[in-house]
Formats: C-alpha cells, structure tokens, sequence
C-alpha cells in the first residue's frame, strides 16, 4: 500500500506472548517423545513487542531495500498440541498446553538457515554482510547468536544480543534491538540494518530484510 500510495504511514507491529502457555505445571513430569527439553521453553521464553512505523516519503534509497523468506514443512521447532479444532481446550487436556520447543533442532539448524538467509539477501541484492552497519539477528539463543555473529567476521558491537536481559521475544527481538540501539544514540542516518530471523509455526520459516535507517 506505501508502494502504490494508498498509504502514507504503515505501523509493523511483532509481539510474542508466550507467559499464557508457559504454566510450569505443564511442564512437570513430561515424558512423551519429544519433550525432553520441555523444561527449557519457560527458562527462555519472554514476553514482548516492539514496532516500525514506515513511511512513502522517504528519500530514495532508504527504508525497506528488500525483504524475502522461505518455509520448510519438515522442520519442526516448536510444538504445542493443545487448543484448536482438534484437540479444544479442556480441563482434560491442560498438561498438553505446553509450548515447547526443541532445542536440539533449533541448535542445528540456526546458522544454516541464518546462512540461507544471507545467501537470498546476496542474490536480491548484490550485498555482502561486510556492507552492513548493523546486523540484527533473531536472538533464539544467546552462545547461537554470538558464535553466528563470529562466523560472519563483525564485531560484536555490531550485531548485538539482548537475550540475556529479555529472553527470547521470538518475533519482537530484532526490532527491540534497533529500538535499543537508537536510543542510545548508535544509530545513524543513512546506515545499513540487516535483518535476520528464523521461525517456527507450520515447519520453520527464514527470513530477511533490509533497510537504510
């Protein structure tokens, strides 16, 4: 709608409210396959929210360059078998509503998805991460995060993690991060932000965005 201009302002909000699932009852005594690491969820986890307003004025060449994702059916991160048409909510079924996630897929597949993520962004764009003055990067986990931002050759300054102070606040964590990072003045007209985040709802999703501030 901004492209086209029936919009002058679009506002992108990205929350994560998981505290209504993380019940610890839920998560005691769990000893079906697949979540033995159920205990982890409400460990890492948080609340949070964060948004973008975007605008149809900006100058050539800033705002939202590009963007793309992709989604892989096969890979599941993320399991939460109860509510929805065929499993109601029900004083029978409360210990099946535990968002639980697998950690052990998710520590597999982190940097090759991030990897894939930059290779999209490299055949849209032409850009290399060198180019960017930020990286911000789904903060899933903290040792993941700072091992990827390694592997890339950045500074840590400039791909920064804000995990251990808030958890994981799933799709709300990179823009938290830009917020943090203009309010303490970092920010800078004219600098390149890329984005960077991996998913789970049907499968896992990857994906990018990229952006002059």
């Amino acid at each position: 709608s901004i492209v086209s201009g029936l919009a002058r302002y679009v506002v992108v909000v990205a929350s994560n409210t998981t505290s209504a699932q993380l019940v610890r009852d839920n998560y005691a005594n769990q000893n079906r396959p697949g979540f033995e690491w159920a205990w982890l969820s409400p460990a890492v986890f948080a609340d949070g929210a964060a948004a973008m307003v975007l605008a149809n004025d900006a100058p050539d060449g800033f705002g939202l360059l590009a963007t793309g994702y992709e989604i892989h059916p096969s890979i599941e991160l993320v399991r939460f078998p109860g509510g929805g048409g065929l499993n109601p909510t029900c004083v029978l079924n409360g210990s099946e509503h535990a968002y639980v996630m697998d950690a052990k897929a998710v520590s597999t597949v982190f940097e090759p998805l991030m990897r894939r993520n930059i290779e999209m962004m490299h055949d849209r764009t032409g850009m290399t991460v060198s180019e960017f003055d930020w990286v911000f990067v789904h903060q899933a986990n903290g040792p993941l995060v700072r091992a990827f931002g390694e592997t890339l050759g950045l500074p840590s300054e400039r791909v920064p993690v804000n995990i251990d102070r808030y958890g994981n606040t799933s799709s709300a964590s990179t823009l938290l991060l830009l917020d943090e990072a203009r309010k303490s003045g970092r920010v800078q007209s004219g600098q390149k932000a890329l984005f960077l985040w991996i998913g789970a709802g049907v499968g896992a999703m990857n994906g990018f965005a990229v952006f002059r501030l």
